[in-house]
């Protein structure tokens, strides 16, 4: 997995490239976490439009970095994911917690 990451005032953008499975997320839990310690940072928003496949180990990435933002007033969003990645969050509860900030509302159907 590769990441890019850009700084927008108080928001951050990652945007994750490739899987994030068991191998990818102990990796990338230690690379937001280096963003997450910036004390001027809001939002981490996720980019996952070349994210092509999560697993439950993705998904505690995800789940950690949001509990991590709530605790500093903070918030952890996701935008431009493919279908797949889109089935995995809802079903995993995710959009339950984490905002959209594509414009779409959270919950599906």
């Amino acid at each position: 997995m590769k990441t890019t990451a850009k700084r927008r005032g108080g928001v951050t953008v990652v945007r994750l490239i490739g899987e994030l499975d068991h191998a990818a997320a102990p990796k990338l839990a230690k690379e937001l976490d280096q963003y997450l310690n910036n004390a001027e940072i809001q939002e981490l928003r996720l980019d996952l439009k070349d994210l092509t496949m999560m697993d439950s180990s993705g998904i505690g990435v995800l789940m950690g970095r949001y509990k991590r933002m709530k605790a500093k007033g903070g918030v952890v969003s996701v935008c431009h994911m493919n279908k797949s990645i889109e089935k995995v969050m809802q079903l995993s509860g995710l959009f339950q917690i984490l905002k959209r900030a594509d414009g779409k509302r959270g919950q599906v159907g």
